[in-house]
């Protein structure tokens, strides 16, 4: 008899706790909570906050979930369709077509594309520029831009996924989430195993849930806050960017591929500063291009130096002084321009009447 009445317990106790997770389930999804918690270690980069647009990955720390169309409720105006390979770009074979020679274009947030349509970022638009007028397309350029990713991400990202798709040439555009401050480095970041972020991201589809760890993350955010001797550091140092620089050429070109690099624009302090001005963000940039263009010329790797034509020029920014990082759909096209030229004077491409007439009415207009 007392065996029944416990077992009882037990399953009214167990149908209670069933009853009031579904009740706060629903209240929460009648409400649409859907704020991204804090996240504690990568105090710039919010990817982790938002499970339902990323995915935690132990090896990547997040990755775009594949298959899904991103709106106004992300942390950045717009709308991103997200292919089933989890890149913003149109659907792809991983075959690659013997016809055309890939391009993959790989890199952070001004890859990606943030607050520009698909075709206004420059990987679409080089495409464009080199099949212009051409009986056939030829070339195939590929957008691999992760927001947030760094270039210690990204050489296992090119490990991992990239060189799978077999090109023939990648165009790297890392640095500037080096630069971000953080709690720890992206070498020292120590996450779970996999399957506890898949539980972690399964569960994430609960609103309660997500509010349960947005209220947790938030407390601790408050704890950490009162800690005035946390050092703050940068996701990649100096040292090991040109270590991870060094290492994605070298990975790239074992596997007999063409690679180029970009150099870092970023808005002008003399125009959105004024004339003698700068800023902590724009000394760090000075450094990792310095970097940069010292590396690609101790590798003999091609540097397209595209920062250089972003000097001074105030029409390539919408907002300068608070969005220095993402240039507009004009600085799209400027390094589109760019490349495409550059890919003609090293014959890998082959001018077409019109595609030289409009990058030089480009080239007089700016």
């Amino acid at each position: 008899m007392y065996r029944i009445k416990f077992h009882k317990a037990i399953f009214f106790s167990f149908l209670s706790i069933l009853l009031f997770l579904f009740i706060a389930e629903v209240l929460f999804r009648l409400i649409d909570f859907q704020r991204g918690y804090p996240e504690r270690a990568f105090l710039l980069n919010p990817e982790l906050s938002y499970p339902r647009y990323y995915k935690k990955d132990a090896e990547l720390f997040w990755r775009i979930r594949p298959s899904q169309t991103i709106k106004g409720e992300f942390f950045v105006d717009g709308v991103y369709q997200i292919n089933s390979k989890g890149y913003r770009e149109r659907e792809f074979s991983a075959e690659k077509n013997p016809d055309l020679t890939r391009i993959i274009c790989v890199g952070n947030s001004c890859t990606f594309g943030w607050k520009v349509n698909l075709e206004e970022t420059y990987p679409k638009i080089l495409e464009k520029l080199l099949n212009l007028n051409l009986p056939q397309p030829k070339f195939e350029v590929i957008n691999a831009g992760m927001t947030g990713y760094s270039t210690f991400q990204g050489v296992r990202f090119l490990k991992r996924e990239i060189l799978g798709f077999h090109p023939d040439i990648i165009i790297f555009s890392y640095g500037w989430n080096d630069m971000c401050p953080s709690e720890r480095e992206d070498k020292d970041q120590k996450f779970p195993p996999q399957w506890i972020l898949n539980l972690d991201d399964f569960l994430s589809r609960s609103r309660f849930y997500s509010f349960l760890k947005f209220e947790i993350m938030s407390l601790l955010k408050k704890l950490r806050q009162s800690q005035d001797d946390k050092k703050i550091v940068y996701r990649v140092s100096i040292k090991d960017y040109q270590e991870n620089l060094k290492e994605l050429a070298k990975i790239a070109q074992d596997s007999g591929i063409k690679v180029f690099f970009l150099s870092l624009p970023i808005a002008s302090a003399r125009v959105f500063l004024g004339p003698g001005k700068t800023s902590k963000p724009h000394i760090a940039n000075k450094y990792y291009n310095k970097t940069l263009r010292e590396t690609t010329s101790e590798m003999g790797v091609p540097l397209i130096d595209v920062a250089l034509l972003f000097e001074d020029r105030g029409d390539l920014y919408d907002n300068g002084r608070e969005e220095y990082i993402h240039y507009n759909a004009k600085g799209h096209q400027v390094i589109a321009d760019a490349i495409y030229q550059y890919f003609l004077e090293q014959g890998i491409a082959q001018p077409s009447d019109t595609a030289s007439s409009s990058l030089s009415s480009k080239t007089n207009n700016n």
